[in-house]
């Protein structure tokens, strides 16, 4: 028995999402964040103030007072805001608004734009009750839980860098008569939030008039997505997934018409395991599926959505019309005319042979090019197909016959690029198009990788990879891959914050990537006091004493007391009362910069004895404690204070607060 996992299917709106981003001035959702308007600033600032105050609360509406008073304390302030916003651990988020910024919205919930306080836009999924309760009446005849499973479906979101974070609304005290108690998985309402990654393309498809090779395009595209996926190259962890619903549904594409997979709330691992139509939608489903293997029905589900035949079967093996609504990337004028229904043909429900996702990508880029003739003796060459599509991915290829001709006979090139297959999609295009104009150039040689910096890159872990590939990007722009590498754990703590905020930074030649960063992003880097110590740790006192100063650590050691405020107060009467005028209750509080609160904190820091207590105070809790020797080293690594060698030396236990 199927257990269907339903997805919400963004295509009620009139207009593209990214139609109205740039109405708000956000041209590119993927580049530089905007400056938010002064009252969404003032209300990100109250919610701020709200959340830290009630770590407990995930969801503060938009002001509705009586419905305040009733949901919190009489004593609580009531926030002057007109957006919704969301506490995903920390990460606060506000709902753009209600009818332009609702993006689709289907039987089982909805989707809508959400923006973070940095300018940062994401995609929040959100699940109604009803959804929630209907999936409660299937355990009946589903074998596995549906808390597993949608704890599957965040794990695997995440592992593919789409899920950024996820909560949800418990429901208290749920008990059916037929199913009885079903508290351990239900939800009221559970929200998601995804990177935003573009458009639909079956909206692109039904609202625009595309070209050939526009849809040329997005058929390799989608094609080489899900080879990817296959390999276990998209997730972090390395694990190959199988999609599960491959249809034009699922596909977005963005401004700079790169295309995407979403929603994978039905992938699955064990490719090779029969499929017995345990996912996916009807329509991009045979009778024949229920016996292949779930790679093969997700190859299957893909040519149905690259190309879905006017005439077909179902998945019940009973012929059907292709209803109005089901759209494919292909038409079958486009089909017919480059004479790929070989290819394509699963009108009677078979898959088609030499139809894995990467031969029909390398198929469609010989198309494109008007040399289908290549494909056959090259279809089971697998460097020869991974290399013409590391080209074209890159755009480096050059829409020329004899040039194509010449790649896939160059047995030197073909090794050279085949081996980059593991981490060309992790870098932008300018780094793609960089490593791939110097093979073609014969300035790169990959088949002698001992020495160079690509070698260090390709060795590492896959995890490693995807965490520090935009760091990567900017050194291979500027031919300082060696010394990027040079400092990997500096590299691992700053590639997060780099990936998070991009920003349009201009390096000289020969400049000193990894310390450049380490400036541009100062501000971010002292919002989270874990990666500011391993910064620390990484650069080494002089280079770091270049960068930071007094303010900065002030700054650091700030954000930690005022995001972790409960860590830092609830430690027993008395430690940050008026009496002990240890500082931290001020440090908590100041909004800027107070050189008289830092003045007398500073002072403080510079006494305390070597296990972190105090003068006249002596803190038993290990966490205060650690707190004060990180407050000491850093201090003293500025200038600001004397150092104590007996905490300094403690220093290597510091790196985790």
């Amino acid at each position: 028995m199927q257990l269907y996992v339903y997805s919400v299917q963004f295509m009620n709106s009139k207009d593209t999402s990214l139609a109205f981003l740039a109405s708000m001035g956000i041209a590119d959702p993927q580049k530089k964040p905007v400056t938010l308007p002064p009252q969404l600033e003032k209300e990100f600032a109250q919610a701020s103030e709200y959340f830290k105050t009630h770590p407990d609360v995930f969801k503060l509406g938009r002001t509705n007072k009586e419905k305040f008073k009733q949901r919190y304390s009489a004593q609580t302030p009531i926030p002057d805001i007109e957006h919704s916003f969301f506490n995903f651990n920390g990460r606060i988020v506000c709902t753009l608004p209600q009818k332009q910024g609702d993006i689709g919205s289907g039987q089982y919930g909805k989707g809508t734009l959400a923006m973070d306080e940095y300018g940062h836009v994401f995609l929040m999924k959100i699940e109604n009750k009803a959804l929630l309760q209907q999936q409660a009446f299937q355990k009946i005849f589903a074998g596995e839980s549906l808390r597993i499973v949608y704890d599957q479906e965040i794990a695997i979101g995440k592992d593919v860098g789409l899920i950024v974070a996820s909560g949800e609304k418990v429901v208290e005290g749920i008990i059916d008569d037929k199913l009885g108690d079903v508290r351990e998985y239900t939800a009221l309402q559970s929200y998601i939030l995804m990177e935003f990654k573009g458009d639909s393309v079956k909206k692109k498809i039904q609202t625009s008039n595309l070209s050939e090779e526009q849809m040329l395009d997005f058929s390799i595209q989608a094609a080489w997505q899900c080879h990817l996926l296959h390999q276990g190259y998209l997730s972090s962890s390395g694990v190959p997934y199988v999609h599960g619903d491959l249809k034009p549904d699922q596909l977005v594409i963005n401004a700079h018409k790169e295309l995407s997979l979403i929603d994978f709330g039905n992938a699955r691992t064990g490719l090779s395991e029969i499929h017995r139509n345990d996912s996916g939608s009807f329509d991009y489903l045979s009778s024949f599926c229920k016996n292949y293997t779930r790679q093969q029905v997700d190859t299957f589900a893909l040519l149905r959505t690259i190309y879905m035949p006017d005439e077909f079967t179902d998945r019940m093996g009973m012929p059907k019309n292709r209803p109005p609504e089901i759209v494919s990337i292909l038409n079958k004028k486009c089909i017919e005319n480059n004479g790929l229904i070989e290819w394509f043909d699963t009108a009677e429900g078979k898959l088609p042979k030499d139809s894995s996702p990467a031969q029909i990508a390398f198929l469609l880029i010989l198309t494109k090019h008007h040399c289908q003739d290549l494909f056959k003796p090259f279809k089971e060459n697998q460097d020869a197909i991974a290399a013409l599509n590391i080209v074209y991915q890159s755009g480096c290829i050059i829409p020329d016959e004899h040039f194509i001709k010449a790649l896939l006979h160059d047995d030197n090139t073909i090794q050279c690029l085949a081996k980059l297959r593991p981490i060309m999609h992790l870098l932008d295009k300018e780094a793609q198009a960089k490593i791939v104009g110097e093979v073609l150039n014969g300035k790169l040689n990959l088949n002698h990788l001992e020495g160079h910096p690509l070698s260090t890159f390709l060795q590492l872990d896959s995890p490693t990879r995807h965490l520090i590939a935009p760091v990567v990007s900017k050194g291979v722009h500027h031919d300082n891959l060696d010394q990027v590498l040079g400092n990997l754990d500096l590299v691992k703590a700053i590639s997060p914050i780099v990936r998070d905020n991009p920003k349009a930074i201009h390096f000289n030649p020969g400049e000193d990537i990894t310390h450049r960063l380490c400036q541009e992003y100062k501000e971010e880097i002292c919002k989270n006091l874990s990666v500011f110590l391993e910064v620390k740790k990484s650069l080494g006192k002089e280079e770091f004493r270049q960068i930071f100063n007094a303010q900065d650590v002030m700054n650091a050691l700030k954000n930690e007391v005022q995001e972790h405020s409960n860590k830092y107060t609830k430690k027993g009467w008395g430690f940050f009362g008026p009496k002990n005028n240890d500082g931290i209750n001020k440090l908590n509080q100041v909004v800027s910069s107070d050189a008289n609160t830092y003045g007398k904190f500073t002072r403080k820091i510079e006494g305390i004895s070597p296990d972190g207590a105090l003068p006249f105070f002596r803190s038993r809790d290990p966490e205060i404690q650690k707190f004060y020797c990180i407050a000491h080293v850093l201090l003293s690594s500025v200038g600001q204070i004397q150092e104590n060698s007996l905490i300094t030396d403690k220093e290597n236990n510091f790196s985790k607060i």
